[in-house]
């Protein structure tokens, strides 16, 4: 999990993301695949953690960063 709250600081500047988008920058940056299903479980901890909003249908689900911190590491 620690890889993906690094990614995760990237993606806070562009505002919206999908779980897709997620995994294609993790096989860029790591040059290692993660399934979708382990993303999906990180993003949605993260969620109810409160660092990270949702909106949309399941199928069409995005996610937002509203607050990356140090403290964070403490979830890995």
């Amino acid at each position: 999990m620690g890889k993906l709250v690094q990614l995760l600081e990237k993606l806070e500047k562009i505002g919206w993301f999908t779980s897709e988008h997620v995994r294609e920058l993790y096989l860029h940056e790591y040059d290692e695949e993660l399934k979708s299903s382990t993303i999906s479980t990180y993003l949605a901890r993260l969620c109810e953690d409160g660092y990270l909003e949702k909106q949309g249908s399941v199928k069409k689900r995005e996610y937002k960063v509203i607050r990356i911190e140090k403290t964070i590491k403490n979830i890995v």
